[in-house]
């Protein structure tokens, strides 16, 4: 009996702090894109060119309605390019790495805090950053013909997934929840006294 109760503990931590991390990462990577097309069009205005964002919305349904507004989406246009050497590069560059360094400057104000219930938050804004950070150099290598539409797309997929699983090591998340873990299965004073009152 004893040991089923710590599971049901142990379960229900773990399973809710996992849930706090995927959250909050979700939803840091759904509304990246409107800032990383905004760190598009500052570089494009900053070297002198000019250009718009235009938002995706879906006005197919009142539930794709809201996920637009909660999750906005969009594409930086540009209008004019500035003649400024190697202008191309660092407007592609400048996404994903404004976006990325914003993320990663939230993730160390949150990690200074030391605080234990704020690891999810600092894993997943790490994480988002990585991801963003990767995507930059993939994007710029794209923009210079080094990288194939084909080879862009895979190694996206790469860029995100290495994103996630070296946020979760950086902040050392994935010790966390052994720690959750350790806590909990190895609890002789808790388990004596819950033996005594059965």
């Amino acid at each position: 009996m004893n040991q089923i109760r710590l599971s049901k503990r142990l379960i229900k931590d773990l399973g809710l702090s996992i849930v706090k991390y995927a959250v909050i990462a979700a939803v840091m990577f759904f509304i990246a894109p409107a800032y990383h097309e905004y760190g598009h069009l500052f570089a494009l205005k900053a070297l002198g060119g000019d250009g718009y964002i235009v938002f995706f919305f879906n006005f197919s349904s009142l539930r794709s309605m809201v996920f637009s507004f909660l999750f906005p989406s969009g594409l930086c246009i540009p209008t004019e390019m500035p003649d400024a050497p190697y202008a191309d590069l660092l407007i592609n560059m400048m996404g994903g790495l404004g976006c990325g360094i914003m993320y990663l400057i939230l993730a160390f104000a949150i990690g200074r805090m030391g605080k234990e219930r704020t690891i999810e938050g600092y894993a997943a804004l790490l994480s988002n950053s990585l991801i963003q950070l990767f995507y930059a150099t993939i994007e710029t290598l794209q923009a210079a013909g080094i990288l194939t539409r084909r080879q862009f797309l895979d190694l996206t997929s790469l860029a995100i997934m290495a994103g996630f699983i070296t946020g979760i090591y950086i902040s050392k998340y994935h010790k966390h929840l052994k720690k959750l873990a350790t806590q909990q299965t190895h609890q002789p004073a808790l388990l004596n006294k819950e033996a005594q009152k059965a």
